[in-house]
Protein backbone atom coordinates (compact mmCIF):
# COMPACT_ATOMS: atom_id res chain seq x y z
CA UNK A 1 0.00 0.00 0.00
CA UNK A 2 1.37 3.55 -0.77
CA UNK A 3 1.49 6.38 1.37
CA UNK A 4 -0.85 8.37 0.04
CA UNK A 5 -3.30 5.31 0.00
CA UNK A 6 -3.06 4.73 3.82
CA UNK A 7 -2.88 8.32 4.58
CA UNK A 8 -6.95 8.72 2.76
CA UNK A 9 -7.78 5.32 4.48
CA UNK A 10 -6.68 6.44 8.00
CA UNK A 11 -8.32 9.70 7.00
CA UNK A 12 -11.67 8.32 6.15
CA UNK A 13 -11.43 6.13 9.41
CA UNK A 14 -10.90 8.77 11.98
CA UNK A 15 -14.00 10.88 9.49
CA UNK A 16 -16.11 8.16 10.47
CA UNK A 17 -14.97 7.29 13.63
CA UNK A 18 -15.45 11.06 14.93
CA UNK A 19 -18.98 11.36 13.53
CA UNK A 20 -20.05 7.62 14.77
CA UNK A 21 -18.72 8.75 18.28
CA UNK A 22 -20.17 11.94 17.93
CA UNK A 23 -24.01 10.86 17.16
CA UNK A 24 -23.52 8.06 19.78
CA UNK A 25 -22.88 10.62 22.90
CA UNK A 26 -25.39 12.59 21.85
CA UNK A 27 -28.13 9.75 22.10
CA UNK A 28 -26.62 9.00 25.07
CA UNK A 29 -26.77 12.21 26.94
CA UNK A 30 -30.60 12.86 25.32
CA UNK A 31 -32.98 12.11 27.99
CA UNK A 32 -35.56 9.91 27.38
CA UNK A 33 -39.31 10.97 26.81
CA UNK A 34 -42.18 9.81 28.97
CA UNK A 35 -45.30 9.40 26.94
CA UNK A 36 -48.36 9.46 29.76
CA UNK A 37 -51.02 8.47 27.31
CA UNK A 38 -49.11 5.07 27.01
CA UNK A 39 -48.42 4.75 30.46
CA UNK A 40 -51.82 5.77 31.72
CA UNK A 41 -53.37 3.21 29.24
CA UNK A 42 -50.99 0.20 30.10
CA UNK A 43 -51.83 0.88 33.68
CA UNK A 44 -55.54 0.96 32.96
CA UNK A 45 -55.17 -2.25 31.35
CA UNK A 46 -53.24 -3.79 33.89
CA UNK A 47 -56.03 -2.78 36.65
CA UNK A 48 -58.78 -4.33 34.31
CA UNK A 49 -57.03 -7.50 34.10
CA UNK A 50 -56.62 -7.49 37.77
CA UNK A 51 -60.42 -7.18 38.67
Amino acid sequence: MTTSALIVMLLAWAYISYFAIKFLIKVIRTPQEKDDDESTLNSNENNNAIR
